[in-house]
């Protein structure tokens, strides 16, 4: 005795598509089949036997389309109501992907303001170093004997914080200008003691 085989594959579910196709179909056979009956009518009720006997082969088949076109508007019905609820399911599941994703987005975007905000606190206190170097460099000078009139003529011996705080602003507004960088002003500005010789007096 063979074993069921248990493993059939489920018939495939019809689209409202196909079985408005078929209503269709059916629905333009029935137009040639009340042509013929139209044809044949006066034939019949003439007495003619073959007319007689095709209109009740006609009126037949008029009554089993009636029954299949019942079968497949409920069908009809059923297939529309599935599509229906599947595609909202989809929509769901879109939404609920979508709200996902914005999670991890707004996750990724709060991790951007947090770097911007740790970047404006260093870039505050960055500013506020070069300050105070420009302060210790001009009490060194001093104190080497360095500093007379022209020493404040020099360019960029002060304010490079503010320099630098401009170039910032500037380059939000136009960040394919180019501006002098900060520390090539600092070097030009300073060039006096880095070009230094060591031991030199």
């Amino acid at each position: 005795m063979s074993a069921v085989n248990t493993n059939l594959a489920k018939p495939a579910l019809v689209s409202s598509t196909y079985v408005l196709g078929q209503l269709r179909a059916l629905d333009a056979k029935l137009i040639i089949i009340h042509a013929e009956a139209d044809s044949i009518a006066y034939a019949s009720v003439s007495g003619d036997p073959d007319a007689i006997k095709r209109l009740d082969a006609i009126n037949a088949e008029v009554e089993r389309a009636k029954r299949e076109r019942g079968v497949l508007e409920r069908a009809l019905k059923k297939a529309e109501e599935r599509e229906a609820a599947e595609a909202l399911a989809a929509d769901k599941a879109a939404k609920a992907a979508a709200f996902v994703d914005a999670g991890l987005r707004a996750r990724e975007f709060v991790a951007l303001c947090e770097r911007i905000d740790a970047m404006g606190v260093e870039f505050h206190a960055l500013m506020n170093s070069i300050t105070a170097g420009e302060r210790g460099l001009h009490d060194l000078m001093r104190a080497a004997g360095r500093i007379n009139h022209n020493s404040g003529t020099i360019a960029n011996r002060s304010r490079l914080a503010f320099v630098a705080h401009g170039n910032l602003l500037k380059r939000v507004d136009a960040p394919y200008h180019e501006f002098p960088a900060v520390a090539d002003l600092a070097r030009r500005a300073w060039a006096e003691v880095l070009d230094q010789e060591r031991g030199a007096n």
